[in-house]
């Protein structure tokens, strides 16, 4: 009611629909995609770690001649292909007096969302860990609400938290 609340949106609240037409974790589809490719090169990896996008990154990366942009580019693919539809809660959460909302997850369902609800301000930012950046940001407002994206953004792919390496890295970072 005083326009004091931060919205947190976890990593579990971006979902996609799967190959069986239900809605799941959109890293965890990641990393399963990840997976159809290490097994096609006959790469080694826990099977019970099949849905750990953090794993399945750093085993994808063992790949030979595999470099870090590569795993960039598959993301970028991947989130082109399986976002394009926002979720229905989104365009719920996009109607509350948010004006900031910390996201875990690099999509942009609640932006998109918020400009669809008559938000056209609007506005997003994201944390690098591997670089100072000097992103302006406007004081967020009710019609320019602010959508954080705290583990990278798809826009700066250099910046996504994407392996145990480099979550150790945005830890020392922060």
């Amino acid at each position: 009611q005083q326009h004091r609340c931060i919205l947190l949106l976890g990593s579990r609240m971006a979902t996609a629909t799967n190959l069986q037409g239900q809605q799941e974790r959109l890293s965890a589809l990641f990393a399963e995609h990840l997976v159809a490719q290490l097994a096609a090169e006959g790469i080694a990896y826990d099977p019970t770690q099949s849905a750990n996008l953090a794993y399945m990154a750093q085993r994808f990366l063992a790949m030979p001649k595999a470099r870090r942009i590569d795993l960039e580019d598959e993301v970028m693919d991947f989130y082109r292909n399986h976002t394009r539809n926002v979720p229905a809660l989104y365009a719920r959460l996009a109607r509350l007096p948010f004006f900031m909302a910390v996201n875990l997850s690099p999509d942009d369902y609640l932006l998109r969302a918020m400009r669809a609800a008559g938000k056209s301000g609007a506005q997003s930012a994201h944390y690098n860990f591997r670089k100072e950046r000097n992103q302006p940001i406007e004081p967020p407002t009710e019609t320019k609400p602010l959508v954080y994206n705290l583990l990278g953004a798809l826009d700066d792919p250099e910046s996504l938290v994407l392996t145990q390496e480099d979550r150790v890295e945005f830890v020392k970072s922060v």
